[in-house]
Parts: C-alpha cells; sequence; structure tokens
C-alpha cells in the first residue's frame, strides 16, 4: 500500500514539505517499507488520503534515509507519526507523555480521520496543540522505564511491548518480547 503514498527521502524533501503544505495538515509517517506495523499504517493512510486531500497531505517518511529529522523527533519507535499546520508543529495530547508525535498504527480509519479533522479545527483557530479524539483504548500505553541513569520509555500494545537494549536507540538493537511485566498487564 505505501506505494500509493509519496515519499520524502532526503532532508531537503522533507524541509520543502513542512515549508509549502499551505492551509493543510501535513502528516508524515516516519518508518520503513518494509515493516509490518508500517504497512498497517499506511494501508489506512492510503485509503483515507482521498478523502482528507481537502484538509491534509500525507507523505511517508524512511527513517534511514532521513536520520536528523529520526533524531530530531526523538522517533524512537516506527511507525511514528507527526503532524505539521502552516509549517508549525502541531501537538496532540493523547493522554500519554508524548504529545509530539503518534506512535504506532491507528486502529481504524476512522480514528485518523476524526484526529486529522481535530488537528485541523485547532489549527485553523491558532491553536499549536489539541486533545485526540481517539479513544484512549486504540492509544498505546506507554510509561517511564528507567535504564540506568538515563530515562528510556516503553510502549505496549495488547500484551507486546518494543523495549530499548543496552541503553541504545538504534533500532537493530531492539528486541520484541511477547509477554509484559508490567503489573497493570500480568
Amino acid at each position: 500500500m505505501s506505494l500509493l503514498l509519496p515519499k520524502l527521502t532526503s532532508k531537503k524533501e522533507v524541509d520543502q514539505a513542512i515549508k509549502s503544505t499551505a492551509e493543510k495538515v501535513l502528516v508524515l509517517r516516519f518508518g520503513r517499507d518494509e515493516d509490518p506495523v508500517c504497512l498497517q499504517i499506511d494501508d489506512i493512510l492510503s485509503k483515507t488520503s482521498h478523502d482528507l486531500s481537502k484538509m491534509a497531505m500525507i507523505y511517508l517518511v524512511d527513517v534511514d534515509q532521513t536520520p536528523i529529522y529520526t533524531q530530531y523527533f526523538d522517533i524512537s519507535y516506527i511507525p511514528s507519526t507527526v503532524f505539521f499546520f502552516n509549517g508549525q508543529h502541531m501537538k496532540v495530547d493523547y493522554g500519554s507523555p508524548d504529545h509530539t508525535k503518534f506512535v504506532g498504527s491507528f486502529k481504524t480509519k476512522q480514528d485518523f480521520i476524526d484526529l486529522v479533522e481535530v488537528i485541523y479545527r485547532g489549527a485553523m483557530r491558532g491553536k499549536l496543540i489539541v486533545q485526540s479524539p481517539i479513544d484512549p483504548k486504540n492509544i498505546p500505553n506507554w510509561w517511564p522505564l528507567s535504564l540506568g541513569s538515563s530515562p528510556r520509555w516503553k510502549v505496549l500494545s495488547c500484551k507486546r511491548h518494543i523495549q530499548p537494549l543496552n541503553n541504545s536507540y538504534q533500532r537493530s538493537e531492539y528486541q520484541l518480547h511477547t509477554k509484559c511485566h508490567h503489573p497493570r498487564h500480568e
């Protein structure tokens, strides 16, 4: 499905998209084409792109080809979706510690459509942060995880989570666990 959406493959292309998208929400999906969760969100994005064409532009950004933005937005888990409006980074309160991006795939097309509409309406009123319309049970849960002296984040999705190993953010060093050890999920 990712073949149907335009791709940005360099910092210059991402910069141009941010600068040139006017009066529409710019949606940047950071990830990899071959990642199964990225393919899932790409399917939702491509199916909704026509319906949202009057209020949003949707692009796919490969994390390996744009390391400066991957680092700038702290893209530690993929897919991560970032929103802009008229060159301004739009923040969304998902009820999680990070308001700068949505991590993971949207559960339904309607969740994504509702989110873009809320961002668009908020941005048209001059807001830089909006409240997420997505049902909290459809948003991955986050909580701080301390590894040594620096804090890290752990993401839960159902009873699976990705955890950084060796205090590193490199994607190749992530390990996927099938059972969550958080007391809330045991």
